[in-house]
Order: C-alpha cells, then structure tokens, then sequence
C-alpha cells in the first residue's frame, strides 16, 4: 500500500510538472497562476525543508532541545531583516545570467573556470552526506509504512530506486535551459505543490500530538517540557544560526529556487514573507510533536 501511494504521488507530481511545462511552452495562461505567481514561487522556495526536516527537526528537538530552531530562525532572518543582501544576489545573478552558485561566483570573480571548479566540488562533497541522508529517511518511511516490504525488497534497494526516480524527475524538468523567464515551470509548480502537502501532514501529526498531550498525567506534561531548556540559548545557538542563514543562500537547490527560477531582478514580497512564513509554522508545529513523543514513547 505504501509503495502504491507513492507511486500515484509521483505520478501526480509528474503530471502536473509536464503539464505546466507544456502550458507554458505554448504561451497557455492560466489565469490563477497569472494572478498568484508569486505564491507559488515564495512557497517553491521552501524546498529548504526536505524530509530532514521531520527527522532531523524534531530529532534534534528531542535530543538538545532548542537546537532545532537554528535551522529554520537562520533563513527567516537572512529572508526578512537581512532581505537587502537577498535582493541584491538576486540582481547580481540575474544580470550575470546565472544558472547555478558556480556560475554564479565564478562571475563575480572575472568568470573564473577555476572558481567555478572549486565552489561545485566542494557543493558535491558537501551535499553527498546530506543527499544520503535525506533517501535513507525517505526509504526508512516506506517501510515503516508497510513493513512487509522488508520481505521483498531490502533498504539499499528501496533507497536506490527512489533516487533513481528523482534523478529522472530533475532530468524531465529541472535540466532544461532556455533564455526566458519561468523556464522550468513545471518545477517551481511542482515543488509549491509538495511544499504544501509537507506543511498540511506535520499540521496533523502535531494535531495528533496534542490529542496525545491532552490525554495525558500532568507529571508526563510536565517531564516532556524539561527538553526545551532556556540556557540553550548560548553561543552555539548563535553559530548554528549563523550556519543556517548560509544554507539559506548558498545550498545548491536553495540557489537554483531563488535566484535562477526567479522572474525577475526585483525582488517581490512573495519572496520576503511566504517563506519565512512557511518556516515559522514548521518551526511551531515541530514542538506538539516533541513534546508528545517524549512524554507518549
């Protein structure tokens, strides 16, 4: 059952992908896309939150408590009160013609080769692990939700096929290059679409979670809440935020989505305030989850 409602997932992913695609190859307007561009572009940005962003968000939360909040306070700050150096990346990028952080640095150096060589090897050494760790998360949820899968097919297996229909999804729709705005449609569409089906099943895990907590002896409630502890807040918090600010900017995909499937030089509001949103709401219903968790398991 797991693998068949993923399977019609993607599907559906890939349907909507090419048929924007399609749409916007043949100049086809859609009136509701016209008049809400820039929402589905502010909630593509949120590609930030991968599936990390369940185990490793609220992981990390049940382990060291407000160690999780750097992740997602780092991005909301460097998208709201340090939006100049946003929109001006944005700027530069565009009139350098951009296509990747790469390039894009390899530009603002005299369009060196050897810059350029440098900044996307050490973007691959860096994103191997975490590329590594987001399959195995995904490969992990399909056989929790149907063990008997373990039977048939084992986890490298799982992990390897899902990775392949990614590849082949960025391959249809995120490898295209041509000279107009709004050239991968299809993608930006899509990633919008999954951006909001993340936020709607954490809102109801984290309802579930306070159905857990309701139910609970206030001695549980009360242990539970012991994680989140306001001496964290210390110098390490700080350089995790820090950190995360600089994934806002320069992880590879983060790049792509703001600055390259960007339709403009100017910045828009879409771009100040939906995903910083998106980010906060993540960052709240992450807590009911804890909480719950600690004191339920």
């Amino acid at each position: 059952a797991a693998i068949a409602a993923a399977t019609i997932y993607l599907a559906f992913l890939f349907w909507i992908a090419a048929k924007r695609d399609r749409g916007a190859a043949q100049g086809i307007r859609d009136d509701w896309l016209g008049r809400n561009q820039g929402l589905v572009y502010g909630l593509s940005l949120a590609v930030y939150c991968t599936s990390w962003t369940f185990f490793g968000g609220v992981g990390t939360a049940a382990t060291t408590g407000w160690d999780f909040l750097p992740i997602y306070l780092g991005p909301i700050l460097v998208f709201t009160v340090g939006f100049g150096l946003v929109r001006r990346i944005l700027r530069q990028a565009k009139s350098h013609h951009s296509t990747s952080i790469a390039d894009f640095l390899s530009a603002r150096y005299g369009k060196s080769a050897g810059v350029a060589a440098l900044v996307t090897l050490i973007a691959t050494i860096g994103s191997l692990p975490y590329m590594a760790l987001q399959l195995q998360s995904v490969g992990n949820s399909l056989l929790q939700l149907d063990p008997a899968l373990a039977t048939t097919i084992a986890l490298d297996e799982l992990v390897l096929l899902t990775a392949a229909i990614m590849a082949l999804f960025a391959i249809m729709f995120g490898s295209k290059r041509v000279d107009h705005v709004g050239e991968n449609a299809g993608l930006v569409l899509t990633i919008a679409i999954e951006a909001v089906v993340k936020l709607v099943a954490l809102i109801a895990v984290a309802a579930l979670a306070l159905m857990a907590l309701t139910g609970l002896p206030e001695t549980d409630s009360e242990q539970a809440q012991t994680v989140f502890a306001v001496s964290q807040f210390d110098a390490r918090f700080a350089v995790l935020t820090l950190i995360a600010a600089c994934a806002a900017l320069c992880l590879p995909r983060q790049f792509h989505m703001t600055f390259v499937e960007a339709h403009s030089e100017s910045a828009d509001r879409s771009m100040r305030w939906i995903f910083p949103a998106y980010l906060v709401l993540i960052s709240i219903v992450i807590i009911p989850i804890v909480l719950a968790g600690i004191a339920v398991l």
